[in-house]
């Protein structure tokens, strides 16, 4: 009889427009299941679940989500981009709807928590349903969620706390996965066989609702496990498939009319819109053989002018194209980017391993062949399910126990705020304004310093953190609550100054060192005779996804370490 403890891993893919859920047990590692039904989607089957949200007094639990809110008007969608205002998208006029229709006293985080309770709480019926309720209450279960690799610190952080308030795990044992590198953990097993090798360089780029992520990494190991490593910095942005809906709506109101287009009825609209998302946009390749296309216009007259004819829009080929391309020019442009970096780097890309709800376009997979990979003779490789890669991957990810990626490269710089040993000459005069005297060790001082301990590019692990050691001085009297600020630079250049436009605060933290015993700390005499505390101690900080505190003193580790993101 084997001692072994089975386990469930659930993946779960939290997406712009659409979220997704992938489980396996142990014992049989190879069969990975997606969650195709869903609350209140009928008999339809489907990989994925809408990413939305309606409050009401009126709900039982006080909202509805995913296919329970399918066909209503005011509901709210996007929900994930709001907990990044780093990226460039906020002036969407459905953003700023959903930002409306936010009940009073909800955060972004909030709404996260809603939808992924949702979510989990349905994952729970699935597997109850599957191995009973019996079984379920004594098998762990391990859940490992995916986050943009493009997403700042903070939204990195939001995730967190959502899946530890919704009891997905702590924040010291849950893992956060790069979207593109759990869709390459499930991708490169599903194409097998295929012509990839030790030394070769593939490009991971996964194209999603929101966004779209770049990454390169370089194959150590084939067998008995997959072992890559970063060998550029990643790239992304924020161009994917939910952009071209929105191209296709602005070009609908161009095309009718602003009085056609506000004369539609709301349910006509959303079908209008619902027709192009699930099916147009799918199935557009630029065929010559199909020179138009049909879209349901419920509410709009015809108009012989405007090709609205019973109830139909036409749109023709090339205006397909001018919906299409502007989005489609940027994600080829991140790919050649990539690709470029590869290159200046003494390496060629094999491969571009195209992934993602987005990377299904089978117009973008004939413009990024055509375009990208032809042109310097490499592979486009698709796997047959690229819509559910990142759930899957995920899911694999836990099975397997261990990153397939070895090691990974810092997409920018992390350093913090700290008070530097003055040489008393030279500096601006806005530099000398921050010389200070030492009260406790009369040394000459200078304060609004960074001192970088990561620099953009170095290779990092998830497994290993990255301390970094402190000293400061305290009067006896002081609680020993110790505050740093965490900044950042995306700059190849990092700057000394705190002031300088291209540093950002990443956080706020706040280190308790009354946990420490106060014996253990070192007693000095200050300059005017009064004792102080002289501490050392060590920053302990781990990148998985997202940022992980604690501190080490005297070789101990303690995790009280409080992170107040901006």
């Amino acid at each position: 009889m084997s001692d072994t403890i089975h386990s469930l891993k659930v993946g779960i893919d939290f997406g712009t427009t659409y979220s997704g859920v992938a489980w396996a047990h142990t014992a049989t590692p190879d069969d990975i299941n997606v969650i195709q039904k869903w609350p209140n989607g009928g008999n339809k089957t489907t990989d994925k679940v809408p990413t939305e949200l309606k409050y009401s007094p009126e709900y039982p639990s006080g909202y509805k989500w995913g296919c329970d809110v399918a066909n209503e008007i005011e509901k709210l969608v996007w929900i994930k981009l709001l907990l990044d205002p780093s990226q460039d998208s906020f002036s969407d006029e459905l953003l700023a709807k959903t930002k409306a229709l936010m009940p009073p006293g909800k955060e972004p985080v909030d709404l996260v928590i809603d939808f992924l309770r949702g979510l989990k709480d349905h994952t729970m019926d699935v597997l109850e349903s599957h191995f009973g309720k019996d079984f379920i209450e004594i098998t762990p279960i391990e859940y490992f969620l995916t986050v943009p690799a493009v997403w700042s610190d903070s939204a990195k952080a939001q995730t967190l706390y959502a899946a530890e308030v919704l009891g997905l795990g702590t924040k010291n044992n849950l893992r956060l996965i790069s979207e593109p590198e759990a869709a390459a953990v499930y991708s490169l097993k599903a194409i097998q066989p295929n012509m990839l090798k030790v030394n070769d360089t593939f490009v991971v780029a996964d194209c999603g609702g929101g966004t779209v992520d770049l990454i390169s990494y370089e194959i150590i190991r084939l067998e008995p496990k997959l072992e890559v490593k970063e060998c550029v910095i990643g790239s992304g942005g924020m161009c994917g498939s939910t952009y071209i809906n929105r191209r296709f709506e602005a070009w609908v109101k161009n095309r009718i009319g602003l009085t056609q287009f506000n004369n539609q009825r709301p349910r006509g609209r959303a079908n209008m819109m619902k027709y192009f998302e699930e099916y147009l946009k799918r199935i557009f390749a630029d065929d010559p053989s199909q020179p138009t296309y049909h879209c349901p216009a419920i509410g709009i007259q015809d108009d012989e002018f405007a090709g609205v004819e019973d109830g139909f829009l036409s749109i023709s080929r090339a205006e397909m194209r001018e919906i299409f391309d502007p989005v489609v020019n940027e994600v080829l442009k991140l790919v050649q980017q990539q690709i470029a970096s590869v290159e200046a780097c003494g390496r060629k890309a094999s491969a571009v391993l195209l992934v993602g709800g987005f990377g299904a376009s089978e117009y973008l997979k004939a413009r990024l062949k055509s375009v990208v990979c032809d042109p310097k003779m490499i592979e486009l490789m698709n796997p047959l399910n690229a819509w559910t890669a990142v759930a899957s991957g995920a899911c694999q990810r836990g099975l397997e126990g261990v990153s397939m990626v070895r090691n990974q490269l810092a997409r920018r710089s992390y350093g913090v705020l700290c008070v530097m040993k003055h040489n008393g000459t030279g500096g601006t005069k806005g530099q000398r304004k921050h010389v200070f005297v030492d009260p406790m060790t009369g040394e000459l001082k200078i304060d609004n310093r960074v001192s970088w301990f990561i620099k953009k590019g170095d290779i990092i692990s998830e497994e290993k953190a990255v301390t970094y050691p402190f000293y400061f001085t305290l009067g006896m009297e002081h609680n020993l609550f110790v505050e740093n600020t965490l900044l950042a630079c995306e700059m190849d250049n990092f700057p000394k100054n705190a002031k300088n436009p291209h540093v950002f605060t990443v956080c706020k933290l706040k280190t308790n060192l009354n946990v420490v015993p106060r014996e253990l700390f070192d007693k000095r005499i200050a300059e005017n005779g009064q004792p102080y505390y002289h501490i050392q101690f060590n920053l302990s900080m781990k990148i998985q996804n997202a940022l992980v505190f604690a501190f080490e003193f005297k070789g101990k580790t303690y995790s009280s370490v409080e992170a107040k993101f901006a």
